[in-house]
């Protein structure tokens, strides 16, 4: 009797605006089929439309409310807007001046998200039943250090316990987490991961975080999925002159972190204007590309502003890769680039899977040692203590050692890639072994 297909569930903050988040799910997809080219999928991210739509598989929502998961955001937007909701705010300021009148709208808040959230659970349990395996991969999966304990590890919990009620075997592939601050963010990542069957970190620090959980927690350590995927594209042929992709990042930038260090955001601005304005002086061609399609464009428009007040003839003769909305269109960029300079850790990873040498200008740990595995580390600078005549010794250095460099990443790219097929190998089986029991 022929095996049917295996039904694998992919849980996590995909669908998004961030062309990482989206190149992992794509990563994750290709994987599994290499090794099963009849599995299937039902994805539960924030945008269950938009995904859908590009990668052809079942899709659901990741959080109770609007595709998003945040259920105040229809009322807001349409309230801004000019909608019959424009009143919202005179009503609450209303309701606020009568006595007793805060307590129990409070109630009445908790009350209906309580029943939300119950209506969720069911109907996520009945949208779970019948996969082979759950899982999740890259991503800050159980970092609190974005919506705190009640964002990410609180959802993580929540999916892991709802598959295990089922059954149903829980992954964590290659996964990142940037903190876990809160005790409340440790005791729910410690609930999901003791549960889950296969648990690996994409790097050192991630690996260590999740060790700490429990003592019996020993996640493996497999590089970053995005790694392992394979683009549709062919090389660009290479021509004078050379032309440098830069990926921006908004470095404690307030705007994108809700909180930051304004001070720190301008010099990182500054020191990346006064390296493009001097490799441009030198004759490269520079194209800024933006991995980040809602954050990076802003960094993009405040260095041109810090070039245009000092060069303004540099940013003349600088290119702009615009629109950058999808995977696609990344890697139409990237594969025309001699060399990339990049303050994102998947703005590196794109380009080296496409053998594009890189200058990684960062500040967290991941990048370090994605860029040391690879036996580039060499080429990895901090974001909040470079200057940029530092920056542009490294890019001479990469530029004069490119030969040997490109051979380097070839290298070191193709055994990544064993790693993670070995990897996907270990979860067909996990999913076959389910399927076997269920029939």
């Amino acid at each position: 009797m022929a095996a049917r297909p295996l039904r694998i569930g992919i849980f996590g903050a995909y669908g998004t605006r961030n062309l990482g988040n989206e190149a992992t799910l794509a990563a994750i997809i290709q994987g599994f089929r290499r090794v099963r080219p009849d599995s299937e999928f039902r994805a539960f991210v924030l945008d269950p439309t938009a995904v859908e739509a590009r990668e052809q598989i079942r899709c659901f929502p990741l959080f109770p409310g609007d595709a998003s998961g945040r259920t105040g955001s229809a009322v807001a937007s349409a309230d801004a807007a000019g909608s019959p909701l424009i009143g919202f705010a005179q009503l609450r300021d209303t309701v606020r001046r009568i006595p007793g009148a805060r307590a129990g709208v409070r109630g009445a808040r908790r009350a209906i998200l309580a029943l939300g959230e119950l209506a969720f659970l069911v109907e996520c349990r009945r949208r779970l039943a019948g996969l082979d395996l759950l899982l999740t991969g890259g991503l800050g999966t159980i970092s609190d250090s974005y919506g705190g304990a009640w964002y990410h590890p609180w959802n993580t919990f929540r999916w892991v316990t709802l598959a295990r009620s089922l059954g149903i075997p829980v992954a964590f592939a290659s996964v990142g987490t940037a903190s876990l601050q809160s005790p409340w963010a440790t005791r729910l990542a410690r609930a999901a991961m003791v549960r889950a069957s296969h648990v690996s970190a994409r790097d050192r620090r991630s690996q260590d975080v999740l060790a700490a959980l429990a003592p019996n927690l020993r996640p493996k350590l497999c590089p970053d999925l995005v790694l392992g995927f394979e683009a549709d594209i062919d090389p660009a042929p290479r021509c004078e002159p050379q032309t440098v992709g830069v990926v921006p990042a908004p470095h404690r930038d307030e705007r994108y972190y809700g909180t930051g260090d304004r001070a720190a955001y301008n010099r990182y601005v500054m020191r990346m204007a006064a390296f493009v304005v001097r490799l441009v002086s030198e004759g490269y061609r520079v194209a800024f590309i933006p991995t980040q399609t809602r954050a990076d464009p802003l960094v993009i428009d405040d260095i041109r502003a810090a070039i245009d007040g000092t060069s303004p003839e540099s940013w003349r003769r600088a290119e702009l890769v615009c629109p950058i909305r999808t995977l696609p269109d990344a890697d139409r960029a990237f594969v025309a680039m001699d060399f990339v300079i990049s303050s994102r850790l998947h703005g590196t990873v794109l380009p080296l899977r496409l053998g594009i040498p890189v200058v990684a200008v960062f500040e967290e740990v991941k990048t370090r040692d994605l860029m040391d595995a690879l036996g580039l580390g060499e080429y990895v600078l901090d974001a909040r203590t470079f200057e940029p005549e530092v920056l542009h010794g490294v890019f001479s250095r990469l530029v004069a050692n490119a030969p040997a460099v490109r051979d380097r990443i070839r290298s070191g790219v193709a055994q990544a890639r064993a790693q993670i097929d070995a990897q996907y190998r270990e979860l067909v089986e996990l999913a076959e072994a389910r399927a076997r029991q269920t029939g």
